[in-house]
């Protein structure tokens, strides 16, 4: 059961990261952050506008980055294709996200709170690696 959900998770979060990075390459940050200001505006209520992300300095390092998600999110999948052989990743590919969200804590810490949007980044950014990581503990223990 572990390992099927282990397996799962990875698909629909590699998917996830290939979708948002490919849009963000296509069509910039700005239209795809403001899909999803509603939802931040349920979340954390009546939240600012993200007015500053519509800058082509920003647009211009979020598409440039935005291929790094793309890639990310394929390595992920690879690894869910044949998640036997390569469950060994697993640890690694959640580091890097985790290290991701230290870095937007060490931008709160030196720049003060960011928009809600990434808040909830955030806290995706650290549950989804832990889950996954137990996921995998879980279907290690019993595949060996």
């Amino acid at each position: 059961m572990s390992f099927s959900l282990l397996r799962f998770t990875l698909y629909i979060t590699g998917l996830m990261i290939v979708a948002i990075g490919a849009s963000i390459y296509l069509f910039g940050i700005y239209p795809m952050a403001q899909i999803f200001a509603p939802m931040a505006d349920i979340l954390l209520g009546d939240i600012a506008p993200l007015d500053q992300l519509n800058h082509p300095d920003i647009d211009s390092e979020m598409r440039f980055l935005a291929i790094f998600y793309v890639a990310y999110g394929m390595i992920v999948l690879n690894t869910a294709s044949d998640l036997r052989r390569r469950m060994h990743r697993i640890p690694l590919l959640a580091t890097v996200v985790l290290l991701g969200a230290v870095g937007r804590g060490i931008s709160i810490y030196f720049n003060g709170m960011p928009h809600g949007i990434m808040l909830i980044l955030l806290s995706v950014e650290i549950v989804v690696p832990l889950f996954i990581i137990m996921l995998q503990q879980r279907a290690k223990r019993r595949l060996f």
